[in-house]
């Protein structure tokens, strides 16, 4: 059933390509069941082979999905006991931790049940967050509201693998992961979410921090794809970015006008 998601009566501040700031007190949310935000079901739809970077505003209200992992933005996440199958990746609350996934396919440097890379970090429950995930080659980031919190020189450089074996599937979404394939482990997040973007590359910390402070736009720092969720009604958020990368709502998903930053 449905859980009480509790949001602030506070407007969400956001910058416009010009630099000023707009109000914007729209976001989704979506309670613990198998909901979930797609954007498509393509193999790479985001084009990503290497390099990349996430970020979003995130309100964690509800118990996450078993094994308590909230997705936030999941590009043919798989998961493998063979870990020359794990692909895919993810930007996702783990165990109270904001988490990176990677899955580059490569025995010895993946592990199971998951390789994430985890915050220093707990994401308070009940408050806007916001969480940037970024990597380069070995080079892994976290940051929280703007500040670098993990920092991690992985094992591997190599790049992202999308061949899941017996687990792979091509679903590119938001608010929900498929982990061990379609029809086996379902994710959902649980709570509000705003302003997710990513980017083909990885941002400074710079940029992270002017982005959380509303210094610059994502548009203006080149984002592949943004969803403000502006729309405050309907079943499609909008991409931003101009790539058309539109996210249509499948299952129980509200619109709430009462966001805060």
């Amino acid at each position: 059933g449905a859980s009480s998601i509790q949001i602030s009566n506070a407007s969400l501040r956001f910058t416009v390509d010009s630099g000023t700031e707009a109000t914007d007190s729209s976001c989704a949310i979506q309670t613990n069941s198998n909901t979930g935000m797609i954007l498509g079901n393509s193999p790479n739809l985001l084009g990503v082979t290497n390099a990349f970077t996430i970020s979003a505003r995130v309100n964690i209200t509800g118990t996450c999905s078993t094994p308590n992992v909230c997705p936030i933005l999941s590009a043919e996440h798989t998961t493998s006991s063979s870990p020359s199958n794990n692909s895919g990746f993810a930007m996702q609350i783990s165990d109270g931790r904001l988490a990176l996934y990677l899955g580059t396919g490569t025995t010895g440097t993946d592990s199971y049940p998951d390789p994430n890379w985890y915050s220093n970090t707990m994401i308070p429950r009940g408050d806007w967050v916001d969480v940037a995930v970024s990597r380069d080659g070995s080079n892994v980031k976290l940051y929280i509201n703007g500040q670098l919190d993990a920092v991690f020189n992985t094992s591997t450089s190599a790049d992202i693998s999308y061949s899941g074996g017996l687990y792979e599937h091509t679903v590119t979404q938001l608010g929900r992961a498929y982990p061990n394939g379609i029809g086996r482990i379902v994710q959902t997040f649980s709570g509000a979410m705003d302003d997710v973007a990513f980017w083909r590359h990885q941002l400074t910390d710079n940029e992270v921090q002017s982005l959380h402070n509303g210094a610059v736009s994502e548009a203006a720092l080149g984002a592949a794809g943004f969803w403000g969720f502006n729309e405050g009604s309907g079943s499609i958020v909008s991409d931003g970015s101009g790539a058309g990368l539109d996210a249509t709502f499948d299952g129980s998903i509200s619109w709430s006008d009462a966001c805060e930053n």
